[in-house]
């Protein structure tokens, strides 16, 4: 007190020539303006806005959004569902620009296999009528997975039981408001990688993917390059097990409600892998059977290899061969596009 008192005495000294006045003067505002700021941190850290928590990787985002998605109402006339090969390889702006239907891509992570694909298929339909065209993007690497990552569909599970419960009372504002401050203009913690050097902070990713109707670039590779590369090989030597009790979880959600208008994409690999081309197009068509899937845009074979230059990663195109890709993939879904239009939407079930 004794401190305050001098202080206060300082300040209303009439000599405006005396230092510690003009030292005082300066300081007082700037560190009132570091106190406030503190404050709002702390109060901001601990009533977060549930629109903020940041999750535990890239992958988890990519997952808590395609989730958020489902649940908060997007829906297309033609809908995708797969891994991350589909995501990152599926342009759904570019489809709607040339099929004139609406798309939205809720594909996530191979690690969720078929699974997790279900959950989110099923989730999906709980929601909405059933979409003209369903599409399952499935990447030839998938298939040969022996250990199927449990642990993801789980996950999935888990994230689409959440309830999250947005904050309530009289300082629901307040505590929106301080969290909107803190993410948005005050703290910056970019994504790791590649993906923060690309979009950024997670909620610059999340918007991206909300713009994008479920559409993600994959950053690893940004601009085009040559690879000159011999003959290679997946490994492929059939169906791996846990797989096929995957595709059975799938397939009796596909029979549940009814589905009729799906078809199987088999997303593209690098055309220097070319050792395998057979076998891979046989254990697709046992696939398509294992999930009673009957329509066939020529997905299995017309659009099964790509340049090596237009992938990110062994799996990911990257975004020059996400536009080509999708720009053919439109060209195979408007003969079927033209059969099929036009059904009436199955009930679901209760």
């Amino acid at each position: 007190m004794e401190q305050l008192k001098k202080l206060r005495d300082l300040l209303a000294t009439r000599s405006r020539s005396h230092p510690l006045r003009a030292v005082a003067l300066v300081s007082l505002p700037i560190l009132a303006m570091f106190g406030l700021a503190g404050g709002l941190a702390w109060l901001g850290a601990r009533h977060m806005d549930t629109e903020y928590e940041k999750p535990a990787s890239y992958d988890m985002l990519l997952i808590n959004e395609q989730v958020k998605r489902v649940k908060q109402g997007a829906r297309g006339d033609i809908v995708i569902f797969g891994d991350s090969s589909g995501l990152m390889g599926i342009d759904p702006l570019i489809l709607e620009q040339e099929l004139g239907r609406s798309v939205q891509n809720f594909c996530t992570l191979a690690y969720a296999g078929p699974r997790g694909c279900a959950i989110v298929l099923e989730e999906y339909l709980k929601r909405n009528p059933v979409p003209e065209l369903i599409l399952f993007a499935f990447h030839p690497i998938q298939l040969i997975r022996q250990k199927q990552y449990d642990n993801w569909p789980k996950y999935i599970r888990k994230s689409f039981d959440k309830e999250v419960v947005p904050p309530t009372g009289p300082y629901k504002g307040v505590k929106n408001a301080l969290s909107t401050l803190l993410y948005d203009h005050v703290l910056y913690v970019p994504l790791r990688g590649s993906s923060g050097g690309y979009y950024g902070s997670p909620k610059a990713a999340q918007e991206a993917i909300r713009a994008g109707h479920g559409g993600v670039i994959d950053p690893n590779v940004i601009y085009l390059k040559d690879v000159q590369s011999g003959p290679k090989n997946i490994g492929f030597q059939g169906l791996a097990e846990g797989y096929v009790q995957n595709l059975q979880v799938l397939r009796e959600v596909v029979d549940k409600y009814g589905l009729k208008d799906v078809v199987l994409l088999r997303t593209p690999v690098a055309e220097h892998f070319v050792d395998e081309k057979g076998a891979l197009a046989a254990a697709y068509r046992d696939v398509a059977k294992k999930l009673a899937i009957e329509k066939d845009a020529g997905l299995l074979e017309g659009l099964a290899f790509f340049p090596a230059k237009y992938f990110s990663t062994m799996t990911h195109l990257n975004r020059y061969g996400k536009a080509e890709f999708s720009r053919a993939l439109a060209e195979k879904l408007k003969p079927l596009l033209a059969d099929g239009g036009g059904h009436e939407a199955a009930p679901s079930p209760q």
